[in-house]
C-alpha cells in the first residue's frame, strides 16, 4: 500500500490556500475588472450608506470547501446588510452530484425565504464561490422540482 498523506494534512494545505487568497487570486478577470483595491473602496462605501437588499443573496461554498470561504464572504456582507437575516450560506460540501447540489440550495433557499407560490422559489442573488456558482447556474436552469 502506497503511503498517504493523512487526510487533515491534505485538509489543512486546502485551508491554507484558501486562506493565502487560493489559486490565481492575482490574474484579473477580463469579464469582471476589479482589483482588490477597489473592492475595498466599494465596500467601505457600501458600509458608508447601508441601503435594504433588494433580494435575499446565497453565499454557495466551491468544490470539498468546508464552509470556510462562505462564511468569511457572508459575514463581510452581513456587516453591510440592513437586515443580516437576508444573507444565508448553502455548503454543498456533501453533495455527490451536481443533482444533489441543486436539490440542497433549493431546500434550503425554501426553508430560509418562502416563497408565497409552493412551487416557485424565490428570487435571490447568488455569490457562488468557484464550483459553487456553477452549482447555482445549474440550479436556476433546471426548473420543476429538485430530484
Amino acid at each position: 500500500m502506497p503511503n498517504r498523506p493523512p487526510i487533515l494534512a491534505l485538509l489543512l494545505a486546502a485551508l491554507c490556500a484558501a486562506a493565502a487568497g487560493g489559486c490565481g487570486a492575482g490574474t484579473p478577470n477580463p469579464s469582471f475588472p476589479l482589483t482588490a483595491a477597489r473592492a475595498e473602496d466599494e465596500l467601505g462605501a457600501m458600509a458608508a450608506d447601508p441601503r435594504p437588499l433588494p433580494r435575499p443573496v446565497v453565499v454557495i461554498d466551491g468544490f470539498m470547501d468546508v464552509g470556510f470561504s462562505s462564511s468569511v464572504v457572508a459575514g463581510r456582507l452581513r456587516k453591510l446588510a440592513v437586515d443580516p437575516n437576508r444573507v444565508l450560506t448553502v455548503n454543498l460540501f456533501w453533495c455527490g452530484s451536481f443533482d444533489d447540489a441543486r436539490a440542497k440550495i433549493v431546500r434550503e433557499v425554501d426553508a430560509a425565504f418562502p416563497s408565497a407560490d409552493a412551487g416557485e422559489t424565490r428570487a435571490v442573488d447568488v455569490v457562488g464561490i468557484s464550483m459553487g456558482g456553477l452549482a447555482a447556474r445549474y440550479a436556476a436552469l433546471h426548473a420543476g422540482p429538485p430530484p
